[in-house]
C-alpha cells in the first residue's frame, strides 16, 4: 500500500507499508529494530504525544518476536513484547502484566463479525475480569500521518464492575494508526519512521 506525498509544510513524511514478500500475508505490526511510530493522544483538551520504538526483534517458529519502548523524550520504558505473525498479533506482556498464555489481540485473516476472547488467564478483582473482540471490517481512517486502509477490531473491557470499549484500527505493516477509548481518548498516528 502506498500513500501519496504529504505536502512538504506538513511535518509528517510520507508513508508506504513495508513490503510483502510473494507469497506472504502482510504483518500488522513493524518488525524492525529502530522502526519509529510516533503518535498524537487527545484526551479532553489534553494533547500530548508519545514514541514506540522496535528495540528488539526476534525471529522465533515463523513469526517475529517485537519488543516496543514508548515514551516521551527522557521518559522512555518498555511497553510491550508482542508475537507479530501472518496469524494475527499475540501479547506476551505489556507494562501491566506477562500474559500467560499470551493473548490475542488481532486473528488474521480479519473477517468482519469474528470474535474472541483475550481475558487474560491471571485476570483478578480490581483488574481486567473480561476482555472480548470483535471485528468490525475494513475502514479508510485518516490520521496526521495519512490515510490508510485498516482493520477495526472494539474491544469490550470489563473492569472492576464497569464496561468500556476500546476501538483498534490495525494497517499493514505498520500496525495500529488509530485507538479510540470510549469518549475519554483518541490516539492518531503522526508519524512512521522506518529504519533506514
Amino acid at each position: 500500500m502506498r500513500l501519496a506525498a504529504v505536502a512538504l509544510i506538513v511535518s509528517c513524511l510520507p508513508l508506504a507499508a513495508a513490503p510483502v514478500p510473494k507469497g506472504k500475508a502482510p504483518l500488522y505490526h513493524v518488525t524492525t529494530v529502530g522502526d519509529k511510530l510516533t503518535c498524537e493522544v487527545k484526551a479532553g483538551d489534553a494533547v500530548t504525544e508519545h514514541t514506540d520504538t522496535v528495540t528488539a526483534a526476534e525471529e522465533k517458529d515463523g513469526a517475529v518476536v517485537v519488543t516496543v519502548s514508548r515514551g516521551a523524550p527522557g521518559r522512555v520504558k518498555p511497553a510491550e513484547k508482542i508475537v507479530v505473525s501472518e496469524t494475527g498479533l499475540m501479547v506476551v506482556s505489556d507494562d501491566f502484566r506477562e500474559y500467560d498464555p499470551p493473548v490475542a489481540r488481532l486473528k488474521l485473516p480479519a473477517k468482519a463479525g469474528d470474535e474472541w476472547d483475550s481475558t487474560p488467564a491471571n485476570a483478578k478483582l480490581g483488574d481486567v475480569t473480561g476482555r472480548t473482540n470483535k471485528v468490525i471490517g475494513e475502514e479508510e481512517v485518516e490520521v496526521p500521518a495519512g490515510k490508510f486502509k485498516a482493520v477495526r477490531v472494539d474491544t469490550t473491557i470489563s473492569l472492576s464492575g464497569e464496561r468500556f470499549v476500546v476501538s483498534h484500527w490495525y494497517a499493514p505493516g505498520v500496525g495500529v494508526v488509530k485507538m479510540v477509548k470510549g469518549k475519554r481518548s483518541v490516539t492518531a498516528l503522526k508519524k512512521y519512521t522506518p529504519t533506514k
